[in-house]
């Protein structure tokens, strides 16, 4: 597996949209922006002046822009299979640390805001929210860091994912976030849930695909000849590959064509909504591409 035209080595956009889509983590989503009430007021809702609090969710906000950033300049053009060129392998150990780095610093802000937070449920979410975000940071980070070839990653993401344990604390986080956003708002007029500044409808295309490609490139690893060939379908806003969950379908996207005749003769892609022009396909033999399935079919 090689680097293609050029492309800086990184992280698989499996990150990205696994992370900040499929698992639903508004607060790691793709750079969230911030938005401020006109009417919000420099006190919490029970009169405390919140100036430390306001001032800690900004730098929270910037640490999860950062966390952006690292994981975009970190996106693989790459094909499937077993092996990688040393030096995507590189990167993909090197996301894998930025992404745990990155981690302590969001939970770090997250710990300081309890006590400064007056609401006792919300204290109550911030401190769960800094704990499953430590939980599912070092999860990912680790890995990223541990793997061995991108298939074997694509692999044990999706293992993790599926996993009882792991979707348990999804839950949680599922269950805390709509509290600690609603706070943060209501104390300062910051929307951390915003996302309106997350990135181009292509970024966003090509995070879904990236994933979509993970998912098919990883079925491959263990098929044998005369098996079923692997199928992406969307159901209520999640993609499925045969049945089993792979990620969040992102809005504004739509899942437009995709064939599979092998391990090394597979397609998946994905066009804007409204947009037919604005394509971007995975597949066994190109990789990443700005083109349609079937401009680059064989």
């Amino acid at each position: 597996m090689a680097l293609r035209d050029g492309t800086a080595a990184a992280l698989s956009a499996v990150v990205v949209a696994g992370i900040a889509v499929s698992l639903g983590l508004g607060m790691h989503a793709i750079l969230p922006a911030v938005e401020t009430s006109p009417s919000a007021s420099p006190t919490s809702p029970s009169g405390t002046t919140t100036n430390e609090f306001c001032d800690l969710m900004g730098n929270l906000h910037t640490a999860l822009g950062q966390m952006d950033q690292a994981m975009q300049a970190s996106i693989l053009i790459l094909d499937g299979g077993e092996t990688v060129d040393p030096e995507v392998l590189d990167a993909l150990h090197a996301s894998g640390q930025a992404i745990i780095d990155y981690t302590e610093i969001v939970s770090g802000y997250l710990l300081d805001a309890v006590d400064l937070v007056v609401d006792q449920e919300a204290r109550t979410a911030f401190a769960a929210y800094a704990r499953v975000n430590d939980e599912l940071g070092e999860v990912f980070g680790n890995l990223a860091i541990e793997a061995e070839s991108i298939a074997d990653y694509g692999i044990a993401f999706q293992e993790v994912a599926t996993d009882p344990e792991f979707t348990a604390v999804i839950s949680e986080a599922d269950a805390v976030e709509p509290i600690v956003l609603e706070y943060v708002f209501q104390t300062c007029g910051i929307d951390l849930s915003a996302s309106s500044d997350s990135g181009t409808i292509g970024d966003v295309l090509k995070a879904d695909v990236s994933t979509l490609g993970t998912a098919m490139a990883a079925y491959y690893v263990d098929w044998t000849p005369g098996s079923p060939q692997p199928v992406i379908t969307v159901a209520d806003g999640q993609y499925y590959r045969n049945g089993v969950l792979v990620g969040a379908q992102s809005t504004g996207v739509a899942l437009t064509d995709q064939y599979a005749l092998g391990p090394a003769d597979w397609c998946v892609q994905v066009t804007a909504d409204g947009n037919p022009g604005e394509v971007y396909s995975y597949s066994a033999m190109h990789g990443l591409r700005s083109e349609t399935c079937a401009a680059l079919q064989p």
